[in-house]
């Protein structure tokens, strides 16, 4: 492990002939990367350079899965760097990675499910949000139709990195065209990072300003949800979030004349879906 996460300190310029770029490195992390490089003894470096070697030669099932394991260790990373100021020491980054499948076995524990089936029942209800994402999009005339049937053919995998990106771009789009003015080279910056990255920082973003759209201008936060908002734990934004903006969407909605069936099923969408809603809901008032 200790290994492993050396690999993702080192930067892809210097792994020792690596002539293939297996994941996105931004210039401000290749700048760390190269002081925590010049900080390693040689025997280090000379062990960072034979692993990268060794995964440079991978090929299909196992470069994936390293790669993906790899994303996760640098995921982990960026969200301790966010919430706390600094990167996370290795034995930090070890407990937050024996964290991970610890949350899966209370899973799996709690459901009394074997591994095999509870991937098959996580990845139909993947499979059901993307393909909703994907008739969001489409009715919101965000999507061509023809685009949508393709994508909806796709293989499981290709499927879900599609829409990553596609939900990648219309975070972009949110923040950057609607919500508030981006230089940009800081639209360029978000749009050089890939999906995940992207959803963490936006994750951050709705911690501190709320939603995204142009109805962040009609329901702005208080300085004591923001307060409430910034112990909440990752996993649970989203409620937290429900809870201080239902009751403001409810009034609005009532005042517009809407019926409470009408209203209770608006509330009741995924809430990136309500909150592209509610940005159509704006635009078209105007």
């Amino acid at each position: 492990m200790k290994r492993l996460i050396l690999i993702l300190l080192a930067s892809i310029s210097l792994a020792a002939g690596a002539s293939i770029e297996l994941f996105h490195v931004s210039p401000d992390q290749e700048r760390r990367n190269l002081v925590e490089w010049n900080r390693m003894p040689e025997g280090e470096r000379d062990s960072v350079r034979r692993t990268w070697q060794r995964l440079a030669t991978l090929s299909g099932p196992q470069r994936d899965l390293t790669l993906r394991r790899m994303a996760t260790v640098s995921r982990l990373q960026s969200r301790h760097r966010q919430r706390v100021g600094k990167l996370p020491g290795h034995a930090e980054l070890l407990r937050m990675l024996k964290d991970c499948p610890g949350r899966l076995t209370t899973v799996l524990d709690s459901k009394g499910l074997p591994e095999g089936e509870l991937r098959d029942r996580l990845e139909g209800r993947i499979k059901r949000l993307v393909l909703s994402f994907l008739k969001g999009l489409s009715e919101q005339g965000r999507l061509d139709a023809a685009e949508r049937k393709r994508i909806e053919k796709l293989p499981y995998p290709r499927l879900v990195n599609e829409a990553l990106d596609l939900q990648k771009h219309e975070e972009i789009y949110l923040l950057a065209e609607v919500t508030l003015p981006l230089q940009p080279v800081d639209v360029v910056r978000l749009q050089d990072l890939n999906p995940l990255e992207v959803a963490e920082q936006m994750r951050e973003t709705r911690r501190r300003r709320g939603l995204l759209g142009r109805a962040s201008r009609q329901f702005g936060l208080t300085e004591a949800d923001r307060t409430w908002l910034a112990d909440v734990s990752d996993e649970d934004l989203v409620k937290a979030l429900r809870a201080v903006y239902e009751p403001k969407i409810r009034a609005l909605l009532e005042i517009k004349g809407w019926e409470p069936d009408e209203i209770a099923r608006f509330l009741a969408e995924p809430f990136r879906k309500l909150e592209r809603k509610l940005d159509r809901l704006e635009r078209d008032a105007r």
